[in-house]
């Protein structure tokens, strides 16, 4: 039964192109790899060979349609039975259904999902008893897809002892999108101790909404409760199903001034053009992306930055990012909207 629980996590988390958001650290390993993707440097990312197996294992149809196909591993575990089950599949012919959307509250993780969107949002802690030697510091951060590719990504790992800024420039909020302020971490780490980091933050969900229309999540962290004088932070998120649109909102809260920044890491091969609040992207397949940042948040300026991402272990790709900065007194709500422009629009 837990085996076939862990199956169905797969399946809820994997985005609508195959891939996994790369929460946290992932350095490709695999105990028993029987099918080779050379030159695949997404093979690490990509999960539903499990799928596969699974859907023979428990006469699973929906992991068996998820698992599109990533088959082969499968016949070699599971020889006659698999051939037998996949032609099967094939003969009755049904595309496969979209997952709903789903909240694991032991790992922390919440996946919006609805008319071929996807979110997947990091609200747990940094694991590991709360030594988080395989953490990253992106409380409440996520990953945003929709038409068939992804559009917000986690940037992924880099390496680990290879290159200590590397792997610090990949663990740090920085990178992530996540709201920073002043600059700090959401979760403290030792850029000296590469496998241990503060539990911080330790996000709490408030509200988990799902629906037939749309999804809503809400959350806060503790992590910049530590500052002198000490910030709250809220993050609210609200998926449309029909349009695919996704609004993140932000506030924070606290005395004095303080500096914040936002970035969201977009796809290696992804062309922005901003101007002034709004910002469009198009991907390598042609889809495209509106972005607005509500005006006056913060005297938030929007801006295209240099970025990198990590799609495999020891693999750095130059990719773009937006950046959002600015600075409030007392109050912060920023507002971003993400908008794909379905048929051409």
């Amino acid at each position: 039964a837990r085996l076939e629980r862990m199956l169905e996590y797969v399946l809820h988390v994997t985005r609508p192109d195959g891939g996994a958001p790369l929460v946290g650290d992932c350095d490709d390993g695999r105990l028993l790899r029987l099918a080779a993707r050379d030159g695949d440097e997404r093979e690490g990312a990509d999960h539903r060979h499990l799928l596969a197996a699974g859907a023979v294992l428990f006469a699973r149809e929906d992991l068996g349609r998820a698992a599109g196909d990533r088959w082969e591993e499968a016949f070699w575990l599971l020889g006659g039975e698999a051939v037998r089950f996949k032609e099967a599949l094939d003969a009755r012919g049904a595309a496969a259904a979209e997952p709903g959307s789903r909240r694991f509250p032991d790992g922390g993780l919440c996946v919006l999902r609805g008319g071929g969107a996807y979110v997947a949002v990091d609200a747990g802690g940094v694991g590991q008893g709360g030594n988080g030697g395989h953490a990253h510091a992106d409380a409440l951060g996520f990953e945003y897809a929709a038409d068939g590719g992804p559009w917000v990504v986690d940037p992924g790992t880099g390496v680990y002892t290879a290159d200590y800024a590397t792997r610090n420039r990949f663990r740090s909020s920085r990178a992530h999108a996540v709201l920073v302020v002043d600059g700090a971490e959401t979760d403290r780490f030792d850029e000296r101790e590469l496998f241990a980091m503060r539990d911080d933050a330790r996000p709490v969900v408030e509200r988990w909404e799902p629906a037939a229309g749309g999804d809503r999540l809400v959350a806060r962290h503790h992590g910049y409760e530590r500052l002198e004088p000490p910030v709250s932070v809220r993050r609210a998120f609200r998926l449309e199903h029909a349009s695919g649109a996704l609004l993140v909102t932000d506030e924070a809260g606290g005395e004095g001034r303080h500096a914040f920044s936002l970035r969201l890491p977009l796809p290696a091969g992804a062309v922005v053009e901003v101007a002034g609040p709004v910002a469009r992207v198009r991907r390598p397949d042609g889809g495209r992306l509106s972005v607005w940042v509500a005006p006056g948040a913060g005297g938030a300026v929007l801006a295209a930055a240099d970025g990198r991402v990590s799609p495999g272990y020891g693999i750095v790709r130059p990719a773009p990012a937006l950046d959002v900065a600015g600075t409030f007194a007392g109050r912060l709500r920023l507002a971003v909207l993400l908008v794909p422009e379905r048929g051409g629009g």
